[in-house]
């Protein structure tokens, strides 16, 4: 009875996990994509709060293994903030052990999907989704006017150690959204 029950709890813990993290968007009235990365991140303190901590521009994040992960902005004010970069934890997936870090540029953005065991960060440039058994993330990233990031989609393996990539295509005149997953294998 009692495996029953942790099983249960279990399957709701990760269920919940999932729901958060799936489902938080900003509203309507956020147009801007720094600002709806502030927001995304306020609203994860709420429901994570011992996940990350934020003290002006550094935002820490605790990690399973012990030790910090740390990001600090980089305002460029002799450049007009050209060369800058903010950092804000936007997506928590507790399921998997990752979240995800929006890198804000003068112009465009990135992604980091960070390992919350390691601390290890890869570069995915979008917003991931991961696959119903856990073990595989899509991501695509759609930038057709501006082009100040990639139009990218691509397919990365969980391991232990960190992502493999199984799949990339970076198109030039057409970009992939809206991602879901059918199934574990397909898209």
């Amino acid at each position: 009875m009692k495996y029953i029950r942790f099983a249960a709890m279990t399957l709701l813990l990760g269920i919940t996990g999932m729901g958060v993290t799936a489902e938080r968007n900003c509203p309507g009235t956020i147009q801007n994509s720094y600002e709806c990365s502030q927001y995304l991140e306020r609203e994860l303190a709420k429901d994570f709060p011992g996940l990350f901590s934020r003290e002006g521009p550094r935002v820490t994040v605790a990690l399973a293994n012990g030790r910090k992960k740390t990001y600090v902005d980089i305002p460029d004010e002799k450049n007009d903030g050209v060369g800058g970069a903010w950092f804000n934890i936007v997506r928590h997936y507790a399921q998997i052990g990752y979240a995800v870090v929006a890198v804000q540029y003068y112009e465009g953005g990135t992604h980091y999907f960070l390992n919350l065991t390691t601390g290890a960060d890869n570069n995915i440039v979008g917003t991931p989704v991961v696959s119903p058994d856990g073990r595989r993330i899509a991501v695509a990233n759609v930038d057709l006017e501006a082009g100040y990031t990639p139009n990218v989609l691509a397919v990365f393996k969980l391991q232990p150690d960190g992502l493999v990539e199984e799949y990339r295509v970076t198109p030039e005149d057409w970009g992939a959204g809206d991602l879901n997953w059918v199934n574990n294998g397909e898209i």
